[in-house]
């Protein structure tokens, strides 16, 4: 998920649980900068057989934490035939494809 950091007051951890949420500041990215990530992003799961996300605690104040959200660390292992072994990361956020 995406969340803007404006509206990120307005979601409970139940909004998004089971979802890798990024922590990232999205209004201090040009269209560019998002597209391009974006792109980058899913470019990570072609091919994919298999994908399994590890949720774990985000470093404290590393993130900004508000009442009914916290934020957390993704790593998302994207299981591929034949590929070798690549690291992406956005943020919070950790591709292993």
């Amino acid at each position: 998920m995406f969340i803007d950091e404006a509206s990120k007051g307005a979601y409970t951890s139940s909004d998004v649980a089971y979802n890798a949420v990024y922590e990232g500041k999205l209004r201090q990215m040009s269209h560019e900068e998002m597209l391009h990530m974006f792109s980058e992003i899913i470019l990570c799961f072609a091919g994919a057989t298999d994908v399994s996300i590890t949720q774990s605690s985000a470093p404290e104040n590393k993130y900004k934490t508000y009442r009914y959200y916290k934020p957390h660390m993704f790593t998302v292992h994207v299981k591929k035939k034949d590929k070798p072994k690549q690291i992406s990361v956005y943020e919070n956020i950790t591709i292993i494809y």
